[in-house]
């Protein structure tokens, strides 16, 4: 589920979740293939976040499609918000 969401989500265009609103976070380590692990690097360093920020926001936009898709299934919504824009020094992409 976690390759498939990272692989499926434009991390370079999504609106990024906010993990600093959320004081509940729990702790999960994540195996991940050298190439994409590689592919997240780059991405968090372009865009100045941490891999954790874009392994959470591929999961809650990958979340948010399958709930829309599947609404009466019940899956589970994450309960952080999305950020509105640019935050924290994230760099603009054109």
């Amino acid at each position: 589920m976690i390759i498939e969401s990272i692989n499926s989500i434009d991390l370079m265009s999504v609106r990024l979740v906010d993990l600093a609103s959320d004081t509940r976070l729990g702790t999960t380590t994540v195996g991940l293939p050298p190439p994409l692990h590689a592919q997240l690097k780059a991405l968090a360093k372009a865009r100045n976040v941490s891999m954790n920020v874009l392994v959470n926001t591929a999961l809650a936009h990958w979340l948010a499609r399958k709930k829309t898709s599947a609404s009466s299934k019940g899956f589970y919504r994450p309960s952080y918000r999305i950020r509105s824009g640019r935050q924290n020094g994230e760099k603009e992409h054109s």
